[in-house]
């Protein structure tokens, strides 16, 4: 495991270990129950979740009249950060597609409940963090709910994963900053990925996130594209969310 598993838990804050729910400081949002009609989500939850926590995701049309509070309730609710439209997917398809026969060497990491990487047919990898009892009592006294990981989503962290699959593309959503990448405890934890080492060991590395969260992420100081497009939303702030885009000509099979 790439992952601190001493005891410096104890040492610091809730905010400063865990991601906070919302994204950080000035894009923290407070949902308003004035804003929130309960039986839209109920209806979108039945419809996008099924048995075993599958997520399943729709067109983006499908959410266009929802406010941002319902659109951010849902995705706590669901433990999602990113929400799953079928647009994303298809953008992804055709980024890692070398043409021809659809048969990409790509894998997802820190895949959460996996919903992008197995619409993309590719292995979807995950810490499964949130399955340790420490983590689910910091998210319990945060009033929070964790991920519930289906059967297929295969414990690797994201340095192992890249390891063990060699792929030609990473792809990863709302990926936490590890500590000691050159920033401060304000970005990231002490459970992140290093995601300047995923970024060179592989050709692309689409990073999903959120730019109140993401965006002093020492990552950014490489040279990528910052994407942003109507159908990618993200907890908070979705008027900040971006894909970011890290290639590297250098990398061979």
């Amino acid at each position: 495991m790439d992952y601190i598993t001493d005891n410096s838990m104890d040492k610091v804050s809730k905010e400063e270990v865990l991601h906070n729910v919302m994204s950080q400081s000035k894009g923290r949002r407070v949902i308003s129950a004035e804003n929130v009609n309960p039986l839209k989500i109920a209806e979108l939850t039945r419809e996008m979740v099924s048995d075993g926590g599958i997520i399943h995701p729709v067109p983006y049309e499908r959410i266009k009249d929802f406010t941002l509070d319902e659109i951010n309730l849902f995705l706590m609710q669901t433990a999602l950060y990113t929400f799953p439209t079928t647009e994303l997917v298809e953008w992804l398809r055709s980024e890692i597609d070398d043409g021809g026969e659809f048969a990409p060497d790509a894998i997802e990491i820190c895949c959460g409940s996996g919903w992008l990487g197995r619409e993309l047919d590719i292995p979807i990898t995950d810490s499964r963090l949130q399955e340790r009892e420490d983590i689910m009592k910091i998210y319990r006294e945060m009033g929070q709910p964790v991920i519930q990981y289906p059967d297929d989503v295969e414990k690797l962290d994201a340095v192992s994963a890249v390891k063990k699959y060699q792929p030609e593309f990473v792809i990863g959503s709302y990926v936490t900053n590890k500590w000691g990448n050159g920033t401060s405890r304000k970005v990231g934890n002490i459970y992140g990925v290093d995601n300047g080492w995923i970024a060179a060991h592989c050709h692309k590395y689409f990073m999903i996130g959120n730019e109140n969260v993401h965006g002093r992420d020492i990552v950014m100081k490489r040279k990528h594209q910052e994407l942003a497009f109507d159908w990618l939303v993200t907890r908070g702030d979705s008027s900040k969310a971006r894909i970011y885009v890290f290639e590297n000509k250098q990398w061979a099979p």
